[in-house]
């Protein structure tokens, strides 16, 4: 039973789920700005997309059917890093794992939108250093995401374009 759902869950893998004008607005985004490594909340199609892209993605998932899915994937994509976390309070693996890694682009997708953007909005820095460049939500149109994103624009330049339901934000710090 649990083989089926992976299964499954690779197949819907296969196309991200973020829309055809959000999916190509990060495709051009991730080129333009030479991005190569990801953090990445919640995976799917997205990630595939990245690691096609030739980013360097480490992608944190919460649901085990996703995570064995994608871990199946990593195998025949070395560049695709997943890590399975239950815990909707990991904050302190979160804070180590961002804190001890340099990430140029972090993509949030997921049912834990609100707590990681207020996450990444209070604990951007470290000594002045960014740990981030760039970050980007998926569902940009969603009214109880307006918070995070409101929290979000007080330590970033908000880029977000027209009509693709992402928010983009740029760090004020690597500005």
């Amino acid at each position: 039973m649990l083989e089926q759902r992976v299964q499954k869950a690779k197949k819907v893998m296969q196309e991200p789920c973020i829309g055809e004008p959000c999916k190509e607005y990060l495709a051009n985004f991730i080129r333009e700005n030479k991005i190569e490594s990801v953090l990445e909340f919640g995976s799917g199609g997205s990630t595939l997309m990245f690691e096609e892209l030739g980013c360097n993605v480490i992608t944190i998932e919460n649901d085990l059917v996703y995570y064995l899915a994608i871990r199946e994937l990593s195998m025949i994509k070395p560049l695709i890093h997943p890590i399975l976390v239950m815990d909707r309070n990991s904050y302190t693996y979160l804070s180590v794992l961002c804190h001890s890694l340099d990430f140029e682009f972090i993509f949030i997708d997921g049912k834990w939108r609100e707590e990681l953007m207020n996450y990444f909005s209070k604990y951007s820095y470290i000594e002045d250093d960014s740990l981030w460049d760039f970050l980007a939500v998926h569902d940009s149109e969603r009214k109880e995401y307006q918070e995070g994103f409101n929290n979000l624009r007080k330590i970033g330049e908000d880029i977000s374009p027209e009509g693709v339901n992402l928010f983009v934000c740029k760090n004020k710090s690597t500005l």
